[in-house]
């Protein structure tokens, strides 16, 4: 397995709860281990959008997700029953949990997935939970 790093160097500290925003990531880094095969790949990214959002992106090349699966996938204990995920153990918490938790900052949780091809998760922060990384007045709660 391979991680990749592409964290833009200007990327703002984001305000709200630590707590919260660390089980996002590790909920999402859980499923890409998870989900993929050995020698897969798992990229991380942050971007500032033109609209001064900050997009924190976690993509994989694991399974995948139907398209008409990934409603039930957002659902608290949902699962999608096949040979391809139920080798795996879990609740089927993780994606509900981390989509409420972002919704819970103000942020957009989008999934994109394909059967075969892996996942790809985008959390869009607001730019108003956004601090700079220099500000000396602001005391960010989260990186």
């Amino acid at each position: 397995m391979s991680i990749d790093t592409r964290l833009e160097p200007s990327s703002p500290v984001i305000q709200g709860d630590e707590r919260m925003i660390r089980q996002i990531v590790l909920n999402l880094f859980s499923n890409s281990i998870k989900f993929s095969d050995p020698g897969g790949l798992i990229s991380v990214g942050t971007k500032i959008e033109s609209d001064g959002e900050t997009s924190l992106s976690i993509a994989d090349t694991g399974r995948g997700i139907s398209q008409d699966d990934i409603p039930k996938t957002l659902e608290p204990f949902g699962q999608v029953a096949n040979t391809y995920t139920r080798d795996h153990g879990g609740a089927g918490l993780g994606l509900s949990l981390s989509k409420k938790f972002t919704e819970m900052h103000g942020a957009s949780f989008e999934v994109e997935s394909e059967i075969g091809v892996g996942t790809t998760i985008v959390i869009r922060f607001l730019p108003e939970r956004s601090v700079s990384a220099t500000d000396d007045d602001a005391a960010p709660v989260a990186t």
